[in-house]
C-alpha cells in the first residue's frame, strides 16, 4: 500500500487493514517514504478532513524548511554543477 492509497482510505473513512498498515510503516521506517511526502500527506489529510488549518502548522513549517534548504542549495551549487 502506498501512502497516497492510505490517505484516500482515511479521507473516505474506509478501514486500513493490519497487514496494509504494517507494509506502510515498513516503508516509512526503511526510508522509502521521504519526510516531505509524509508532511504533504499529513497536511492534506488535515485540510481535507475539515479540521482547522492551525493543526497543519507543524507540517507546513516542515515543508517550508525543506523548500528553503533545497532552494538555497540549488542556488549555491548551480554554477559548480553546470560548469562547461
Amino acid at each position: 500500500m502506498t501512502p497516497q492509497e492510505a490517505l484516500t482510505r482515511v479521507i473516505e473513512h474506509r478501514e486500513i487493514f493490519r497487514e496494509e498498515m504494517l507494509s506502510l510503516m515498513r516503508g516509512i521506517m526503511s526510508g522509502e517514504v521521504s519526510p516531505v511526502l509524509i508532511a504533504a500527506i499529513e497536511s492534506t489529510a488535515i485540510l481535507l478532513s475539515g479540521r482547522p488549518i492551525s493543526e497543519a502548522g507543524l507540517w507546513f513549517r516542515l515543508l517550508a524548511g525543506f523548500d528553503i534548504i533545497f532552494t538555497v542549495l540549488c542556488w549555491l551549487l548551480f554554477g559548480y554543477v553546470i560548469e562547461e
